[in-house]
């Protein structure tokens, strides 16, 4: 995500703040304020938009647009569940315009025509073919997504990456299988590639490890879309900069994450890795859907 937006989105009391770091400039809007300005719809109803400067709205982000006004954007909630909620549906539109950008596309996202029947008893056979055929489309469109980005600049090659970390071929293979050193498959190769992120030494070993040991079926594209986006229970840092050595950081996400620690009264050994395992495993818990009760639990209640 980082080579075509880096953002925070912010959790206060009550209030999300919206800012963003670094966006691409292909994905900004620079035509006049009434012109065909750039939107795109997630599936979830959420607009992310470039027209003028950035905002945050009900249900809306606006990004960079034709504005060099880069002032940073706050909304207020009447609680803080409706903030996480909100929070929540922002970052997943930012993920899905992200996705849709790789693919090539900007303006309104098309919609699928799934002709999903919602209660007959039976499907007819070209129904079913109609619903079959879309969903191989979906499966395709996200299959093509991740294939371009593995193949951006925020991704290396095994051959860089052993050449960078001062291995042989056959050493990174083994570090990757021991998941010491993170990495994606490359679908339909057998090979693998490296996210930036992952290749700076902080990351490499333990903190790699401690992510993987969560649940060790866990998909390794949540693990990267967990350390690659902002997260606002880290003060809107991506998981991995709290890993890397603070000298390695700009001053601005150096100064918000010592606040971090500060907050948070962090102590021990490698503290911030474990503060970052532990984000994961709670937002992985949150996404769990709980199993349905058996018939002897409800009796007993």
């Amino acid at each position: 995500m980082d080579d075509i937006i880096v953002y925070q989105l912010l959790k206060t009391k009550r209030r999300l703040t919206f800012d963003i770091l670094y966006q691409r400039e292909d994905t900004r809007y620079r035509g006049e304020d009434d012109g065909d300005y750039f939107t795109f719809r997630a599936s979830n109803g959420y607009e992310v938009i470039s027209r003028s400067r950035m905002d945050i709205q009900t249900e809306r982000l606006w990004l960079l647009g034709a504005s060099d006004d880069e002032r940073s954007g706050s909304m207020v909630f009447s609680s803080d569940e409706k903030r996480d909620k909100a929070h929540e549906n922002f970052v997943q539109a930012l993920r899905e315009w992200v996705a849709f950008i790789r693919t090539g596309g900007w303006g309104t996202r098309p919609t699928p025509e799934l002709a999903i029947p919602v209660t007959p008893p039976e499907v007819g056979a070209e129904e079913s073919q109609t619903v079959a055929l879309g969903w191989v489309d979906l499966v395709a469109r996200g299959e093509a997504a991740k294939e371009a980005m593995l193949h951006s600049e925020g991704f290396a090659t095994e051959a860089d990456a052993a050449a960078l970390l001062g291995l042989d071929a056959d050493a990174l293979r083994s570090k990757i299988a021991e998941r010491s050193v993170f990495a994606l498959p490359e679908p339909g190769t057998g090979a693998y590639r490296i996210p930036v992120w992952a290749l700076h030494l902080d990351t490499i070993g333990l903190p790699t490890l401690r992510l993987h040991a969560i649940d060790p079926q866990i998909d390794p594209w949540e693990i990267h879309a967990f350390m690659s986006t902002p997260n606002g229970s880290l003060h809107g840092l991506r998981p991995f900069e709290c890993l890397v050595d603070g000298e390695h950081l700009p001053l601005k996400l150096r100064a918000l994450r010592d606040a971090l620690v500060a907050t948070m009264k962090l102590e021990g050994e490698r503290p911030l890795v474990e503060l970052v395992v532990r984000t994961l495993r709670e937002e992985m818990k949150e996404r769990q859907v709980p199993a349905p009760a058996s018939e002897e639990a409800i009796e007993a209640s």
